[in-house]
């Protein structure tokens, strides 16, 4: 399935309505990380300094929930204003909700390896399921038993990359931050 969104003759053509748009996504994304800072030093959500970061002393960790619920909160908005298909609603709305909210769990309760690969494979079901199958199942020479299986294992295996890149501190957010901006190029 080839995914089309239409975004001719939607609220984003103007460049003035993108610059405030954008300012405005970025200064509510401050707000809610200084208010979250705040919260987490208050209720000890923090991490103290390991092999794997390269803070040196504690600092307050989860903070990627407020990114995740501002962008769940505006693909809702973009879903609600009919410019975003119903599957990508429920892939990047409901799925990636359920993704930051696992995530945010796994970092404040530190979830088992068992049952973070679960719910990864749910996850990249999820996707899989939505979007027919995957882009895997649209190759002639791929048989469907061979391409659903080896989509899910794309996923969950990029879901842990990426999983590994934010135990490195401000690692995954440059990474979200070049790719969103490639993406937005494109």
């Amino acid at each position: 399935m080839i995914i089309e969104m239409d975004f001719g003759n939607n609220i984003f053509e103007s460049t003035i309505v993108d610059v405030v748009a954008f300012v405005f996504v970025f200064l509510i994304s401050w707000l809610g990380i200084f208010l979250y800072r705040r919260i987490a030093v208050k209720k000890n959500i923090l991490a103290n300094s390991n092999f794997r970061t390269l803070h040196e002393g504690p600092i307050p960790k989860g903070g990627g929930i407020v990114f995740s619920f501002i962008f769940v909160v505006c693909i809702l908005i973009l879903w609600w204003l009919g410019k975003l298909p119903e599957d990508m609603f429920w892939v990047l709305g409901v799925g990636g909700f359920i993704a930051a909210l696992f995530g945010f769990l796994d970092d404040v309760i530190n979830i088992r390896a068992s049952r973070k690969l679960i719910v990864q494979v749910c996850l990249s079901g999820w996707v899989l399921f939505w979007f027919d199958g995957g882009p895997l199942t649209h190759i002639d020479w791929i048989p469907g038993f061979i391409a659903i299986p080896l989509s899910l294992l794309f996923l969950v295996w990029i879901i842990n990359a990426y999983n590994f890149m934010d135990g490195i501190d401000g690692m995954a957010v440059s990474v979200a931050v070049f790719v969103s901006g490639s993406l937005a190029l494109v």
